[in-house]
């Protein structure tokens, strides 16, 4: 989420429009919005209720605020990221709130079956990101492929120029997408799959290493 975000944005002097939450927000450096896709309230709704009827906890989200049904470590280990406080709420569908997201919370055994259910529910209606114990629901075209391409082509900058460095199913998007994408050792399957490179060292001393060698 942005406030997560702009940190690390000032840090490296980053000041162009910065992607959130997924590719499901753009942000200015002023927070403001400059893009925003939300996930379907009603489909939202009812795969909320489907975690409510299966006892798995639940993460309610728009650009600003983040709802959960308990402090689970997943969604502590989230809003910490995401520089954002977690509010309890036992039906955070019912707060009023437009969802860009919807998070099913669950165990690393129980999430490859609920990403299973829900595709087969709604098909292409939903995007559904898969973490170790998260199922993420998006709106379908919240990517970071297709954020960082609609901000490349408003500047007339070509995939084959850009260099995506990424380590997790949310980031493979933008692996596939961009001219050379590049993960480190540590990285998930679903970013493996779609990297042009492996980085090699510990931790992220191979992304350091690639970003030198470009500078």
């Amino acid at each position: 989420m942005f406030p997560g975000t702009i940190g690390i944005a000032e840090h490296l002097g980053i000041e162009s429009p910065l992607i959130c939450q997924q590719g499901a927000s753009i942000h200015e450096h002023s927070g403001a919005l400059a893009a925003q896709h939300c996930i379907d309230p009603g489909l939202a709704r009812d795969i909320a209720g489907y975690a409510h009827a299966n006892g798995w906890e639940l993460a309610w989200f728009d650009a600003q605020r983040y709802l959960v049904t308990a402090l689970h470590p997943a969604a502590e280990h989230f809003a910490q990221l995401s520089g954002v406080t977690a509010e309890i709420h036992s039906a955070p569908e019912r707060s009023g709130i437009a969802p860009i997201g919807v998070d099913i919370i669950s165990s690393a055994t129980e999430a490859l079956g609920i990403h299973d259910e829900l595709a087969d529910r709604y098909g292409e209606r939903v995007q559904l990101i898969d973490f170790s114990t998260v199922t993420a629901a998006y709106h379908p075209v919240a990517t970071k492929g297709a954020s960082i391409a609609a901000l490349a082509e408003a500047r007339s900058i070509a995939p084959e120029e850009v260099v995506a460095i990424g380590d997790s199913a949310n980031d493979a998007s933008m692996l596939r997408w961009a001219g050379f994408g590049a993960s480190p050792e540590h990285c998930d399957r679903y970013a493996r799959g779609a990297a042009d490179e492996i980085l090699a060292g510990h931790g992220v001393s191979g992304v350091a290493q690639l970003l030198e060698d470009l500078l």
